[in-house]
């Protein structure tokens, strides 16, 4: 068991998690020395303020002294936590080891790379930084009367906690003022240089591991409703599946699109890749075909239903052949081949979350290309996967 002394030593100048040698550890000694002598400075703070009252006060004196440190420190944690806040990289804690599971492109919110690091405190902290530089420099002399004055304030309010009194000059304040914020600048400071990047990353991998779990279940759940559906999606619409894109030039596609959507598709490896992104637009004003998409209702809590429809936009140019709808590369067959029924084009296919999904028409070179995020009143669950 500790003895009291030990447990008093812990309060006071905290533990190290560190040895010597290891990384950081000068850096924890150093958060020890500033937190233990301003937990110390406390004590002097307050006995200064006891003794300097006048008989009748001690108490409000020794407060008042108090008051003004802790204001101090805090003021100089706010300008350290500023300045030692650590900048979001590019990259992400990808390299933890996860691998991404078959189909997990399906559901876009699990990817490693898909989880964005809120930058909006790195931008308000640049902000605020720049603004008390720029007013400090500007205003500088301003400043350092503006201190005096606040200081000869502090020492009278300590020495005369009924009323401040006019005193000579405020050493006593200034000495607390400035000690506790340069105290509470380090220390701050320090910890966020030290231990805020380490506890941010931490965060991130939590996340990224909570997202791949529901991304394997998503997975999971989308295997079953196609083995369940077999060729048939849940419109009851027919449709042939073709994994290897060259295929599709037998079907009387355009073998040059089909080329282009070969390398496409070869190059995306993560299911955070978009293969079809600036692939087309949503609708083909040369061909006058355009690709709309919907949700049906939804199949699991983690499972959509995403209507692929392609249509004609021109009632003299009915759509008559042949439509290869095209999905993310985790959910094969990447190409789904559907005949239209009454110039209508539908196939439904089982998601997690959003991707870019595209169409081409057989005879045409109509590209078609419509991103999932913008279906139209898509619930926020969805949206967010």
């Amino acid at each position: 068991m500790r003895s009291a002394m030990e447990v008093l030593g812990n309060i006071i100048w905290g533990t190290t998690d560190s040895r010597p040698g290891d990384a950081g550890y000068e850096t924890e000694r150093a958060l020890s020395a500033v937190r233990g002598f301003s937990n110390m400075g406390l004590f002097v703070v307050a006995l200064y303020g006891a003794c300097a009252s006048p008989a009748g006060h001690v108490v409000s004196g020794a407060c008042v002294a108090l008051v003004a440190a802790t204001g101090a420190f805090a003021v100089g944690g706010f300008m350290g936590l500023l300045f030692g806040t650590p900048r979001i990289s590019g990259g992400s804690a990808a390299g933890n080891g996860a691998s991404p599971p078959s189909g997990a492109g399906a559901a876009r919110q699990t990817a490693p790379q898909a989880v964005q690091q809120n930058t909006s405190l790195e931008r308000v902290v640049d902000w605020v930084t720049t603004l008390i530089v720029g007013l400090g420099l500007v205003n500088l002399k301003e400043a350092l009367e503006y201190a005096k004055r606040v200081s000869v304030w502090l020492t009278g309010a300590i020495v005369s906690p009924g009323g401040p009194a006019p005193v000579a000059n405020g050493s006593a304040g200034a000495a607390i003022l400035v000690s506790y914020a340069i105290a509470g600048f380090f220390l701050v400071f320090l910890w966020a240089r030290r231990y805020m990047p380490r506890e941010m990353r931490a965060a991130e991998i939590d996340e990224i591991q909570n997202q791949l779990e529901l991304t394997r279940a998503a997975a999971t759940k989308i295997g079953e409703i196609a083995l369940t559906q077999g060729s048939a999606a849940a419109t009851g619409t027919p449709w042939q599946g073709f994994g290897d894109l060259q295929a599709l030039a037998n079907q009387g596609f355009d073998p040059a699109t089909i080329e282009e959507l070969a390398k496409r598709y070869a190059g995306a490896h993560d299911y955070n890749d978009e293969p079809l992104a600036n692939f087309g637009d949503a609708e083909d004003t040369q061909t006058h075909r355009r690709l709309e998409a919907s949700l049906d209702a939804v199949v699991d809590n983690m499972v959509w239903g995403a209507v692929l429809t392609v249509r004609s936009t021109d009632p003299a140019k009915s759509l008559k052949d042949k439509v290869a709808f095209l999905v993310h590369h985790t959910l094969p067959p990447i190409a789904r081949v559907v005949t239209p029924t009454g110039g209508v084009a539908t196939l439904t296919v089982p998601t997690g979350g959003t991707y870019v999904a595209g169409a081409i028409v057989a005879n045409e070179k109509t590209r078609l290309a419509f991103d999932l995020s913008t279906v139209p009143g898509a619930p926020a669950a969805f949206l967010r996967a």
